[in-house]
């Protein structure tokens, strides 16, 4: 009996086009007068995991460049998928973004490249589209608001705010200088509110 012949890397690749068809958005995105839904990276890692383990491939970063910029930090990332039978391999490319004040923009950054590499390569609908974007979200995240407080009344009011306790304002106000303009306009009203309840 003839042995049959294996499938090549691009014809498992279309295996997984043909079977990940369609993935369906459940993911519910609010921001003022925004309102959709969009597919998380939890629903769709699972879907490709069982296509690629079902046709013994794999896919994995191999390089990766990234920049951080006024709380947003962008990502360009080159993954290689590799058919674990024959060694042949492709690369495969993407870029994402996340916004992050504190430390989590990367891992959304890598997360959003890696969620649409799969999505992409394999030609998978969503009906998302990341251009439906509403121009309010664009010019708020553009919108530099003015605190109108020196350098010296945010510490005294960071001071305030913890009674005192130096050690806590210098570390609030430290995580206050890593933020972007949008939250640290945020965070002095928010402050500043409480400081009135605690007066009350």
């Amino acid at each position: 009996m003839a042995e049959s012949k294996k499938k090549t890397l691009y014809e498992k690749m279309f295996a997984v086009m043909e079977a990940v068809d369609y993935i369906e958005k459940t993911t519910r995105i609010q921001y003022k007068t925004t309102d959709y839904k969009a597919t998380a990276e939890e629903k769709i890692t699972p879907i490709f995991r069982a296509e690629f383990l079902k046709n013994k491939l794999m896919v994995f970063p191999v390089e990766q460049t990234s920049e951080k910029n006024n709380g947003i930090t962008s990502v360009d990332t080159k993954y290689k998928i590799v058919d674990i039978e024959s060694g042949d391999s492709e690369i495969l490319a993407s870029s994402g973004e996340g916004a992050d004040s504190q430390d989590k923009g990367a891992g959304k950054a890598m997360t959003y490249a890696y969620k649409y590499m799969l999505l992409r390569t394999f030609m998978s609908p969503t009906g998302e589209d990341p251009d439906k974007t509403s121009s309010q979200e664009i010019d708020d995240k553009k919108k530099k608001p003015d605190v109108k407080m020196t350098e010296t009344q945010i510490k005294n009011l960071f001071l305030k705010y913890h009674n005192g306790d130096k050690e806590e304002a210098k570390s609030d106000y430290e995580i206050y200088v890593d933020m972007t303009l949008e939250l640290q306009a945020e965070t002095i009203e928010n402050i500043k509110e409480k400081i009135k309840e605690k007066a009350a």
